[in-house]
C-alpha cells in the first residue's frame, strides 16, 4: 500500500498483514485526533510494516495486542518512522504468550506525555513491550515522559538498542530512559535490555531523568553511561545498570 504525501485524519484497524508505503515522514502525516492512530489486535495479520509516516497526537502512535500465535508468530517492522505527541504511548506491543518480534530502524518516538495504566502505574511513555523480543536500530527516543519508564518500559521483553539516542526522557519514580521488570501479569520472565554504541544522555543538557535505566530486582537506582555505551542489563536479580 502507497500512501501519497499529505495530511491524513483517522484511526485505523489492522485487520491483515500489510506494508505501508509513506512517501517520508516529513511528508506523510496521519493525526489519530484523541485517539489510537493504529490498531493491530487481531491475530488474522501476522505480518506489518510501516514506514515513512509521522504519526502524530493519538492516545497510541500504534497499539499492538497479539492474542495468541495461532497464525504463526507476528512481526511488526518500522522503518523512518516519526511517533510524537501521544497521550499515553507512542508504541505499545504487548504478546499473551512470550512471542512476536519487534523491528524498529531510524525511528523517532519523541513529545509523548503520559503513560498506559497498570495497576496504580502509568508505565512507558515512549515505547512499552511486554512479552516479546525487540531490536532497535539508530532510533532516537527524545522528550518523553511518564511515570516509570519515560523512554521505554520493557516487561518481560528481550531488547536491544543499537546506536540511535535515548536523551531528555522523564520518569517521576524511576528509569527516565527504561525501566526493565519481569512480564507482569504472567510468569516472571525477566527483562533484558543490551545497549550497544549509543547515546543515552552524555551531557547535562540532554540527561534522562531521574535516571537513565532502572531495575526492579535491584534495590538502589542508578545512571548509567554516556555515549558511547556497551553494556546489558537485566532483571534477574544480578547488578545491573552501570
Amino acid at each position: 500500500m502507497q500512501v501519497c504525501p499529505g495530511q491524513y485524519t483517522g484511526n485505523i484497524q489492522l485487520e491483515r498483514s500489510v506494508t505501508i508505503h509513506g512517501a517520508g515522514a516529513d511528508l506523510v502525516t496521519v493525526d489519530g485526533g484523541a485517539a489510537a492512530t493504529f490498531l493491530w489486535t487481531t491475530n488474522q495479520a501476522t505480518s506489518v510494516r510501516m514506514e515513512g509516516m509521522t504519526l502524530e497526537n493519538g492516545t497510541y502512535g500504534l497499539f499492538v495486542d497479539w492474542p495468541n500465535e495461532a497464525n504463526g508468530e507476528p512481526v511488526l517492522e518500522l522503518e523512518d518512522m516519526h511517533i510524537t505527541g501521544s497521550q499515553r504511548i507512542g508504541l505499545s506491543v504487548q504478546a499473551d504468550d512470550y512471542f512476536g518480534t519487534v523491528e524498529l530502524v531510524g525511528t523517532t518516538i519523541d513529545d509523548v506525555v503520559g503513560g498506559m495504566s497498570i495497576g496504580s502505574l502509568q508505565v512507558g511513555g515512549a515505547i512499552h513491550l511486554r512479552r516479546i523480543t525487540a531490536t532497535l536500530t539508530d532510533c532516537v527516543l527524545e522528550n518523553n515522559v511518564a511515570q516509570t519508564g519515560g523512554g521505554m518500559f520493557l516487561a518481560g521483553a528481550d531488547v536491544t538498542f543499537t546506536g540511535g539516542r535515548v536523551v531528555s526522557n522523564t520518569a517521576v519514580e524511576g528509569g527516565g530512559a527504561s525501566l526493565i521488570t519481569t512480564g507482569f501479569p504472567g510468569a516472571p520472565v525477566p527483562a533484558t535490555l543490551t545497549i550497544e554504541d549509543s547515546d543515552w544522555g552524555a551531557g547535562a543538557a540532554d540527561e534522562n531523568q531521574d535516571t537513565d535505566v532502572w531495575c526492579d530486582a535491584v534495590s538502589d537506582a542508578a545512571g548509567f553511561l554516556g555515549s558511547p555505551t556497551n553494556a546489558v542489563c537485566t532483571s534477574n536479580g544480578s547488578p545491573c545498570c552501570l
